[in-house]
């Protein structure tokens, strides 16, 4: 099984990934979502792809990625 991991900040182009990610044929693949601390809540979007693919979703309470992105996926 494929590991995909998606840092969310903003929902520009967020619609556009999880309708690529619902449209694949082999959906041997979960997809790990990290929220840093978006002021632009994905939920309802998520919501929306629930069952299309499997997915796991974060919000972290800080926006570390912003300053160190190893330090955030530790």
């Amino acid at each position: 099984m494929l590991a995909i991991i998606i840092p969310y900040y903003k929902r520009t182009f967020f619609d556009a990934t999880l309708q690529s990610l619902a449209a694949q044929t082999c959906k041997d693949f979960k997809v790990y979502i990290g929220d840093d601390a978006s002021p632009e809540d994905p939920t309802a979007l998520l919501g929306q792809f629930q069952g299309e693919f499997n997915f796991v979703y974060h919000r972290f309470e800080t926006n570390l990625g912003g300053t160190s992105l190893t330090k955030q996926w530790e």
